[in-house]
């Protein structure tokens, strides 16, 4: 249980620095002043509805053990403003004016504006309604960042992030923890199926994103529920030893271990596996590729029959054009990747660490994602062109105006449902394409 936070803690920093407290361009203290600046009652009432809808959130949160309650605050309120979003805007790639009611920080302290928006001009990429209103408040959210805090604590941070930004986890038939036996003792792993009575088939097997050092089954179990309702087959989450306690390449020999041990359908997984995908996003995308590389050269008992990395990282090298316009403001940032580079601490030229340079041919047939706003997206497409070299069969889709991570947060930016169902229903047509052995 979340211990109660310091009062000062509890406080947004505008009530601690004296500043009226501004929610939705709205003063909670001076209707006065929301009057002159030509809103109506009905809006102050609407936002006073929307205080109480904020503090509903922050109550319901269970996981952040270290993250203040003002934190949730903040991203409770970027909640609220997608849903009023989602209402007003039929169409989600419909271009929209900021409207006054949204987020105003015309009185916000300067360490709070640095980075507070992501201004939409004739020079600056397609970036999503939603997708914009996410960053803007974002950016300006108060408090560390997590690569300003040990990794202990950026992990409480991502969990409280999942409560507040992602979708519920919904409705299924089976979501059920087991054991696997690993190199350095057990992993953790976590088991998602819509049917609670499975007959013989593939499963897909999930590696978390986190840059190897945050994420977990929780953080991402919302996302793998759903592929389970959406491919309708089992997905198996993997809880690999994290950095910098335990450093590269333990990461990749637990998730080569795992998935051998899946492939040979032990009775305490209880499934007849037929055959594998593999699949991550970000540093889970590395670890989907490197995993199929090892399966490529040394076959598990059953075979990959797609790989499919979500923006996965490729290379150690971090010259590229998309690395250089979108490390600041678009949620992975410069400061983050260096966090993680340095806890995870890969050794360069070791397959595991730059599978770009590595041989692709005999890879499986390959469904590749990237986000055109991500710091990772060139390097993706510099991969897709590696298979394609090499002769794998590979799909390429682009999530247009959508940022890295986007499959953690469909509850604040909405459009990445559609998103997922497209990755969903691409994998399933290429599944169809192949034969499993009988």
């Amino acid at each position: 249980m979340r211990q109660a936070a310091p009062q000062s803690e509890m406080l947004l920093p505008a009530q601690q620095s004296g500043h009226g407290v501004n929610i939705g361009n709205v003063r909670r203290d001076d209707k006065r002043r929301h009057r002159k600046a030509g809103f109506p009652l009905e809006t102050h009432l609407a936002n006073k509805r929307a205080d109480e809808a904020v503090s509903e959130i922050i109550h319901r949160s269970a996981a952040g053990a270290m993250v203040p309650e003002w934190q949730y605050g903040v991203i409770a309120m970027l909640i609220l403003q997608m849903q009023s979003m989602q209402r007003s805007h039929k169409n989600k790639f419909e271009p929209i004016a900021l409207r006054p009611n949204m987020l105003d920080l015309s009185d916000t302290p300067p360490y709070r504006r640095a980075k507070s928006e992501i201004e939409m001009t004739d020079t600056t990429p397609f970036v999503r309604p939603d997708v914009a209103l996410f960053l803007q408040f974002l950016n300006a959210a108060p408090g560390p960042k997590f690569w300003e805090v040990p990794a202990v604590e950026a992990r409480a941070i991502t969990s409280a992030m999942r409560d507040v930004a992602d979708a519920p986890v919904g409705e299924l038939a089976v979501i059920r923890d087991i054991a696997i036996p690993g190199p350095a003792g057990t992993i953790p792993a976590r088991v998602y199926d819509r049917r609670a009575d499975r007959g013989p088939g593939p499963v897909m097997v999930f590696y978390h994103g986190g840059g190897f050092v945050i994420g977990s089954l929780y953080s991402y179990e919302p996302y793998c529920a759903e592929v389970a309702r959406l491919l309708d087959l089992p997905v198996i989450s993997i809880d690999y030893r994290l950095s910098p306690e335990h450093p590269f390449p333990a990461p990749a020999e637990d998730c080569e271990a795992a998935t051998r041990w899946i492939a040979s359908s032990p009775a305490e997984l209880g499934l007849n596996v037929t055959g594998l995908i593999t699949s991550g996003d970000s540093a889970g995308g590395n670890l989907t590729i490197v995993t199929s590389m090892a399966l490529r050269d040394k076959p598990a008992a059953v075979p990959v029959l797609v790989q499919f990395p979500i923006y996965p990282v490729v290379t150690l090298d971090p010259d590229w054009p998309s690395m250089r316009a979108f490390s600041n403001g678009y949620l992975l940032t410069e400061e983050g990747m260096a966090y993680f580079g340095e806890g995870h601490a890969a050794v360069p030229g070791d397959y595991r660490s730059e599978p770009l340079n590595f041989p692709q041919e005999g890879m499986p047939p390959s469904l590749v994602t990237t986000a055109s706003l991500d710091p990772l997206r060139d390097q993706g497409l510099a991969y897709v062109e590696k298979l394609k070299q090499a002769g794998v069969k590979v799909q390429h889709i682009s999530a247009d105006g959508n940022i890295h991570g986007h499959i953690n947060i469909r509850q604040a930016i909405p459009s990445v449902q559609a998103d997922i169902e497209g990755y969903i229903k691409a994998l399933k047509n290429m599944l169809a394409e192949v034969s499993p052995p009988a």
